[in-house]
């Protein structure tokens, strides 16, 4: 698919196909490479995802009016989620399919997707994702909604996510860039 996210490679949709390559695993925790754990994340292993396909955090980027979000179909209300921390439920993803219907979506709104593996995700699990706590993605790069969520996440932040542009290892200035 086609986006305006430079920083963002085609590889980044190899995460469909998990269910696929680990046949043998129920459950997964999928991390991108540009966060680093801070903490124990064997919490977030524990949380019960039974009846979802995906558990993660939302997203304070697509909370504004002008957001790309807009035009992705989604409920106007939904609550878009960041995947940069997700927790699969691999033997659901089985029973239903989700391998296949994630390919079609990022082929069908390949016109409009921003965020190519992380829109398709929203579109086609939004009635099943999980609301996961700030502290397992708390992202300095972003701007949060309310302060609630802000201190949420770096009161006692267990996963740093830069993401974005803004990486530590290219811009030394940037949050939390000493981890």
């Amino acid at each position: 698919p086609n986006s305006s996210q430079s920083h963002i490679s085609n590889e980044t949709n190899y995460r469909f196909l998990v269910s696929t390559i680990k046949p043998n695993l129920d459950k997964c925790i999928f991390l991108d490479v540009d966060l680093v754990a801070v903490g124990d994340i064997s919490k977030l292993w524990e949380i019960c995802i039974d009846d979802y396909y995906m558990a993660a955090v939302s997203d304070q980027a697509p909370l504004h009016s002008e957001s790309w979000t807009l035009k992705l179909p989604l409920p106007y209300d939904y609550l878009y989620v960041n995947t940069g921390v997700t927790l699969i439920n691999l033997k659901k993803w089985r029973e239903d399919n989700i391998q296949e219907l994630l390919f079609q979506n990022s082929a069908q709104y390949a016109e409009i997707l921003q965020f190519p593996d992380q829109d398709t995700l929203n579109i086609t699990l939004y009635k099943k994702i999980k609301y996961l706590s700030h502290i397992y993605n708390a992202m300095p790069v972003q701007t949060y909604y309310n302060e609630k969520q802000k201190q949420e996440a770096f009161s006692n932040p267990q996963i740093i996510h830069w993401a974005g542009y803004k990486k530590p290892w290219k811009f030394p200035d940037a949050p939390y860039a000493e981890m």
